[in-house]
């Protein structure tokens, strides 16, 4: 016995395993190579153990050729978008769904959440991104660099520990290729107005002597900016989320009172004068207010630059020890369009009646006479033509490995010494409002250079004089010139407009020792087992600047207008020490028995995960296999010791959508999240060319970590007509009753007296608890059929999962999230089925595939806040065909959703796209182009 590099290489499968892969491998060339091949001992993710090559098992793979030949997906993300067993994925083509602030690309498993899905590269743990999301997988190698990517289905915590709750997924890197490989891929999105693709370049090497061996590469991401209204027409852009505070803004006359009471529109809201569609704003149904549409400005896809390499060192030591080193980085930036800076909320700057956007106003309306107003509104205006607030991530990433391994004397048996360190640095600038320069602006001392304020010039003696300029509100200044009054210099808003900034630093260090042999034999085969230690360290960290940490304050009237409340810095260390233990058995020739268990102690608590599977091969063409374990997930550091902005509600109180904060607070007392696996398939080729493989998959959550959920907060709260609910803050002197419940109000007309309106709820603040739980189970099924003809190979593919159970446990309530968006519970949007049947063709180098992509309906639950989300299948064909030229270059042209499908729109959200489930892109073209010299 030998550990292989990374521990789980293997040089080709047999036919069994092929064909169960087969509905991931899309080169049909992979699978008749496999059936000629001999059985050999192998290891694969989830096992410590080599065994027969011959016995399926819940892994699936997806070949290099998926990843690089085939070009079809410009990223490790965005293919596992694909994957049936894979929903509610973020991916770096949209980073605000929910309105997140985090471009990391994740993989989420069952819709179990991506931290219960554990990520490897070549076998081994990495550190999560500085956001507290995840493992950043687009972050983790070049895609040329990748050899294939093993998907283990069935929980693996008893090998792994901790986060392997609904699978593993491990990434192989080459490790002996010779030669030089480049690939350059462009990227057209036909809905994009640019004219610039997106490209892709990367390159390997790789050289080997005869002791020592290294494979290097390179590779460079680039995408083009892509806004919400440049793919989707009004009516569609109409059903996302509209605020009151809107620029074209609202004016209630005077400096003190009700902020409700005559309130009135700009003059210009609405006007195609002013700016064309909705970006002029539009009238609220009373006709006192305007409205901010929120998904203009907002990005669909952001400009973002990537690159990513690594090294792979291998090297022979002598007296059979080798050892490893693996050297990766990676950097990222992403320019983020984020809509047109956040609201101003309450308490409402006032604008005197000497700012020359009250006296413009007036001159075009007598119904604004000149006085005070208190301002509902925002800082910038979509009327201006502006792309908006360009909010901005950086991420940096690096990472060393070194594995040793060799020979214990001569008994056969192996030992294994491996050492990680990696580290992401995670930088996220928004943008907000700074109340004590705004109001100065508005009063007439804005601008980088003024030096005054109110206070210090009380006759005002430098008002809107020099260096000291008038911020203008109102959109009369859309159609002002430089020179105009009412004209706003860009330096006055660029003064008031500052950046916050939060550092999240995420490190991984862990050490790994672990030998393995044979003990004895028995009648099907020798009885194996591995032995290992792991100790590992977790660090995490996140710093908000100084302005965010103080939070805001009336009194003083400094600190942020939208980010109101206190955000701490915060750290935490874990560490954590794990001995387990694995063997394998063959009781007799046909069947195999595993069973795996690890202990853990992690500080606050320990927990103890056994694992138990069996294969039986019945008959020659048939295999069966089943597995039952437990897993465990450990809380994310910020929901044990920070503190992050959360959850809040978006529904409408009064006539007034709410526009409050939400503050997530940590739980230091929070336990792991634990849970039992179940899963039994078979593997049956009913014929030379055509398989069946199958797995049934049970996953119970108990314990389940999640911040409270504000929605549900909210209408338990307001059942009886009034809000009384500690973690509902609300305005001071506002009242708290919710008169269309009580029957005071009809929901049209003025809002009584002593009725609470969406805008007097200030701040949701939640805490992370142990909710109750979550249950999912389904079926994965491929059903391949492969045949020649007419010289050429031909083959079809079935690939689908079948949700039959996604229930939440949440606040004391059961929500059956099959199908569902789950808008009203902690669950992911999740489709019942999601099936991809694809068709290949192939003769000699050149082949053709085309794939249909199959999604069900998803059907709105919360039916009173969104009438208008679409409940529609989604059904895509995807086109490729590839040819080799001149022996060592290759050709590939790719058409994906051929006839442009649209994706279901969702209604009530910051965008109209379901992102994580769905491709809101409509028709790409891609062209790849790939050389090779050796």
């Amino acid at each position: 016995m030998s550990f292989k590099s990374g521990n789980f290489h293997y040089r080709k499968l047999t036919a069994a395993v092929a064909l169960y892969c087969a509905g991931l491998t899309t080169a049909t060339v992979q699978a008749q190579e496999a059936q000629e091949a001999a059985i050999e001992e192998i290891l694969v993710t989830g096992s410590f153990i080599m065994r027969q090559s011959d016995q399926p098992r819940p892994i699936s793979v997806i070949s290099s050729d998926e990843i690089q030949q085939m070009q079809q997906k410009s990223s490790i993300s965005e293919l596992f978008k694909t994957l049936p067993q894979v929903t509610g994925s973020v991916s770096g083509i949209n980073t605000q769904e929910g309105g997140g602030n985090s471009p990391t690309n994740t993989i989420n498993l069952r819709g179990l959440g991506a931290r219960a899905t554990l990520v490897l590269l070549n076998g081994k743990r990495q550190t999560i991104d500085g956001s507290g999301e995840g493992v950043d997988v687009d972050n983790l190698a070049p895609s040329i660099m990748i050899e294939r990517i093993e998907l283990l289905t069935d929980g693996a915590s008893a090998t792994y520990g901790s986060d392997a709750v609904a699978g593993v997924v491990n990434f192989i890197t080459r490790r002996n290729f010779e030669g030089t490989e480049i690939r350059s891929n462009i990227q057209k999105i036909e809905t994009s107005k640019g004219n610039d693709p997106d490209v892709q370049f990367g390159i390997v090497s790789g050289v080997k002597g005869e002791r020592l061996g290294i494979v290097a590469g390179l590779e460079v991401n680039h995408t083009e900016t892509i806004l919400a209204e440049e793919v989707f027409d009004e009516e569609r852009m109409l059903i996302t989320l509209q605020s009151s505070f809107a620029n074209p803004g609202s004016f209630v006359p005077g400096s003190t009172g009700s902020i409700v009471a005559g309130r009135r529109p700009d003059p210009l809201c609405g006007s195609q004068t002013l700016a064309p569609g909705l970006r002029a704003g539009v009238l609220n149904a009373a006709g006192n207010g305007c409205l901010n549409i929120n998904s203009l400005g907002r990005t669909l896809q952001p400009d973002h630059t990537r690159i990513n390499g690594l090294a792979v060192v291998t090297h022979d030591l002598g007296h059979g020890i080798t050892g490893e080193y693996e050297l990766g980085f990676a950097h990222t930036e992403y320019d983020i369009p984020f809509g047109f800076v956040t609201p101003l909320l309450p308490p409402l700057p006032v604008v005197p009646a000497n700012n020359p956007g009250v006296i413009a106003a007036n001159a075009a309306d007598p119904n604004f006479p000149i006085q005070d107003y208190r301002w509902w509104g925002r800082p910038l205006s979509s009327a201006d033509g502006i792309t908006g607030a360009i909010h901005g991530s950086e991420q940096d990433t690096y990472r060393l490995a070194a594995e040793f391994n060799g020979p214990i004397l001569e008994t056969g048996w192996q030992w294994r010494l491996s050492g990680t360190s990696s580290r992401n640095k995670s930088v996220f600038t928004s943008l907000d409002t700074l109340n004590d320069r705004l109001l100065n602006a508005l009063n007439g001392y804005g601008g980088p250079n003024c030096g005054q304020t109110p206070a210090s010039d009380p006759s005002g003696q430098f008002q809107g004089s020099g260096n000291c300029l008038w911020f203008n509100p109102f959109a009369n200044h859309s159609l002002a010139s430089p020179g105009d009054p009412e004209f706003n210099d860009p330096s006055v808003t660029d003064f008031f407009i500052g950046d916050r900034v939060n550092t999240g630093v995420g490190e991984l260090r862990t050490i790994n020792a672990m030998v393995a042999g044979d003990l004895f034999d028995l009648p099907g085969g020798t009885t194996s087992v591995a032995l290992g230690y792991q100790f590992r360290k977790q660090q995490f960290s996140q710093d908000w600047d100084e302005v965010t940490n103080g939070g805001f304050s009336a009194a003083t009237g400094t600190g942020f207008r939208f980010n109101q409340d206190p955000l701490p810095d915060f750290s935490g260390t874990r560490d954590t020490d794990a001995v387990f233990g694995e063997i394998v058995l063959y009781p007799i020739d046909n069947l195999e028995l595993q069973a795996a268990v690890r202990y853990e102690d992690f500080g606050s608590s320990d927990s103890v995960d056994p694992k138990f599977g069996l294969i039986w091969s019945p008959m020659e063409s048939l295999s069966l296999r089943g597995t039952y374990g437990t897993s465990f997930q450990l809380p994310r550091e910020i929901e044990m010791f920070g503190a992050s902005t959360g959850g809040a509600s978006t529904r409408s109180l009064g006539g007034e959508g709410i526009n409050a904060r939400g503050v997530s607070n940590g739980n230091i007392n929070l336990r792991p999240i634990t849970s039992d696996n179940w899963t039994v398939g078979l593997t049956w080729n009913i014929t030379d060319g055509l398989s069946l493989s199958a797995d049934w998959w049970d996953i119970e959550f108990k314990d389940l970590v999640a911040a409270e959920t504000a929605d549900l907060i909210l209408l338990a709260d307001m059942a009886d007509g009034f809000i009384t609910a500690p973690q509902i803050v609300l305005r001071d002197g506002v009242p708290n009753e919710v008169c269309e419940v009580t029957g005071r109000w009809s929901g049209s007309g003025p809002l009584p007296a002593g009725c609470i309106s969406g805008n007097d709820i200030q701040t949701f603040v939640t805490s992370f608890i142990n909710q109750d739980g979550q249950n999912t189970n389904g079926l994965d099924f491929t059903l391949d059929y492969r045949f020649d003809a007419l010289g050429s190979e031909w083959g079809a593919r079935v690939n689908a999962t079948w949700t039959n159970q996604y229930n939440i446990f949440s606040s004391g309530q059961k929500f059956d999230g099959v199908g569902s968006h789950n808008t009203l519970n902690l669950g992911v949007p999740n489709a019942e089925w999601r099936g991809n049947i694809a068709f290949d063709w192939r003769r000699g180098d050149t082949f053709a595939r085309t794939t249909l992509r199959y999604i069900s309906k998803l059907k709105e639950d919360d039916v009173a806040n969104s009438p208008l989300t679409e409940e529609d299948n989604f059904i895509t064909v995807d086109l490729v065909a590839g040819a080799k030229l001149f022996g060592n270059i290759d050709l590939t042209a790719t058409v994906l959703n051929v006839f442009d499908a649209s994706d279901p729109a969702k209604q009530n959200t910051l965008l109209p796209v379901t992102t994580s489930i769905y491709d809101w892109r409509g028709r790409v073209f891609r062209l790849g182009l790939g050389m090779s010299f050796n």
